[in-house]
């Protein structure tokens, strides 16, 4: 999955037909970034610290009447990272998927001072947002891998080695095994980590896979001497 830098979002009025529920028409507040509707109804969206669905029915306004569009904000440092609910995808990966932009656009991440104004928008105190975790950050490599290369939910994340053909620096054995290690530390952590982009001090390591037009991956960093996970072009730094 690609990763989507909103670095401006704006509230914008709008007016939802809910007359077949008997509502009328009813003025809401929209969240808006690079013309796409991150939230279509805010006034109508419970937004709490675990997960939130942006995308409620747009014929009643009630949550969970209709499937999809549910994300999980995390604070990263400064920054605001829109998840996938993990947690209750498990469940019902069809009731809880995430929006559609996911796909089209990305995994939303706002920069500051964005991530404020989101915070701000939804009525929510930014520090009072469930910080990103390690263990969350195991289960997006899981979501994203190419071909379910890692599995799924709820069995650990684990590559599938016979689906990798190479990689780009280092010993293969190695580096999936490497790779399995850094998964299963991440996963059983809670860990507060932090997303920064790449430094002259790294490098990504690459893997070529057996799948249909024979993706390259990159899961792995080297970064100052020391292997760490990659996710959707960010390094996984733990802050302590």
């Amino acid at each position: 999955m690609n990763l989507w830098r909103v670095e401006q979002v704006e509230p914008a009025r709008a007016v939802l037909d809910f007359s077949s529920s008997g509502q009328g028409h009813r003025t809401v507040t929209q969240l808006v970034a690079d013309g796409e509707i991150l939230a279509n109804a805010i006034e109508f969206t419970t937004w709490s610290a675990g997960s939130t669905q942006v995308e409620v029915c747009s014929e009643c306004g009630v949550e969970r009447c209709a499937s999809g569009g549910w994300v999980a904000p995390r604070r990263s440092g400064e920054h605001l990272v829109w998840l996938p609910a993990f947690d209750e995808l498990a469940e019902d990966d069809a009731e809880f998927g995430p929006p559609r932009y996911f796909a089209e656009r990305g995994l939303p991440v706002f920069e500051p001072p964005a991530a404020g104004r989101v915070a701000a928008t939804v009525g929510v105190a930014f520090q009072e947002l469930r910080a990103l975790s390690y263990r969350e950050v195991a289960l997006l490599l899981q979501w994203t891998a190419p071909g379910r290369l890692l599995g799924l939910p709820p069995a650990p994340p684990r590559v599938r080695r016979e689906d990798v053909l190479a990689i780009s620096s280092g010993d293969r054995e190695e580096m999936l095994g490497r790779l399995d290690e850094l998964l299963a530390v991440a996963l059983g952590s809670d860990a507060e980590v932090v997303l920064q982009s790449l430094s002259d001090a790294t490098e990504p390591v690459g893997f070529f896979l057996d799948l249909p037009g024979h993706p390259e991956w990159t899961p792995l960093v080297h970064s100052h001497d020391r292997l760490e996970l990659w996710v959707a072009g960010l390094v996984v730094r733990p802050t302590t």
